[in-house]
């Protein structure tokens, strides 16, 4: 279960040993960002979790997570009122998926992803590719966008009546930073597309929610 505004996010990567991704596939030469991938040592990667970290934009602060030991608190400030905190056990999946599992078996995941040497946790997503020409994103929980050999796809199984439409897709400079752009239906019209954008870094797509979500550890 996620549980962020826009299926929540995290996604932070260890080489075996010190700061890194998992292990890349066949397949093209990841451009320039976030580390590149090289294998997942889940312990490194809860050592360098461990302490106090505050994530949110320049104006407001989103979640503080507190991971001590095998412990992970989370306190989710984004609304009025006095913030929720929950505590349970600190699961690490995979090396950009890490999850809160209350007493009661709930597991709430988030994933992170840390980009030139700064942790974004929170809000947004991220995705894990490791060809930019060939590639499938889950965006939602039955949405899907497909690339092959540079033409792009949408897709949507739900039920026993799949959906998929051929969109426009593109890898491109802006502004000096790397973009995917495609499209998707449109979310108050589903007859039209809708373009979107993530932001390549390595072998991550990031949407600019989770590029403001940035997490400071504290003193």
């Amino acid at each position: 279960m996620r549980r962020t505004l826009m299926m929540g996010a995290l996604a932070l990567g260890l080489m075996a040993g010190c700061g890194g991704e998992k292990a890349p596939e066949t397949g093209g030469t990841a451009p320039e960002g976030a580390t590149a991938p090289a294998g997942f040592d889940d312990t490194a990667l809860k050592a360098k979790l461990q302490g106090t970290w505050i994530s949110g934009s320049e104006k407001k602060d989103y979640f503080k997570f507190v991971v001590d030991g095998d412990k992970l608190s989370v306190t989710d400030m984004r609304f009025m009122g006095e913030p929720k905190t929950e505590t349970g056990k600190l699961k690490i999946a995979s090396p950009h998926e890490l999850g809160l599992e209350l007493p009661d078996g709930t597991t709430y995941k988030y994933d992170m992803v840390e980009i030139d040497g700064t942790m974004h946790i929170g809000l947004g997503k991220v995705f894990e590719v490791t060809n930019l020409d060939d590639f499938t994103i889950k965006t939602t929980m039955f949405e899907s966008i497909v690339r092959k050999g540079g033409t792009c796809k949408w897709m949507k199984s739900f039920g026993d009546k799949p959906e998929e439409k051929d969109i426009t897709c593109a890898v491109a400079d802006k502004d000096g930073k790397k973009l995917l752009t495609y499209q998707e239906p449109d979310s108050f019209d589903k007859t039209k597309l809708a373009d979107r954008e993530l932001y390549v870094f390595g072998n991550y797509l990031v949407d600019e929610e989770m590029l403001s979500s940035v997490a400071k550890k504290q003193p």
